[in-house]
């Protein structure tokens, strides 16, 4: 992996089945592109996923002083962040982690 090489990203827009099975096809895609070409894939074991949260429905995402944010984080065992800042009254809300966890069924 280049650490000077650009970050790039797929965005998958639908319901969550639809989403999660465009996840699957495209790990698997980069994947055998990696083997094709004998890159290491060890790059590909961390991924991300932004899910975006309407306005007036984070303060129970959120929970009592966090609590329901670090509930998730301890039973998928991913890190999460709920921006602040809204879009268009929608809240960003980042997991990350290992594949198996962040991007599971």
């Amino acid at each position: 992996k280049k650490s000077d090489s650009p970050q790039r990203r797929v965005v998958c827009i639908g319901g969550l089945p639809q989403v999660q099975m465009a996840q699957q096809v495209i790990h698997s895609a980069a994947l055998a592109n990696c083997e094709a070409f004998g890159v290491d894939n060890s790059s590909l074991q961390e991924a991300s996923a932004v899910f975006w949260i309407p306005q007036e429905l984070c303060g129970g995402v959120i929970g009592k002083s966090g609590s329901n944010l670090q509930a998730v984080r301890e039973q998928a065992g991913v890190k999460l962040q709920l921006d602040k800042e809204s879009v268009n009254g929608m809240r960003p809300c980042t997991l990350g982690g290992g594949l198996p966890t962040s991007c599971r069924r």
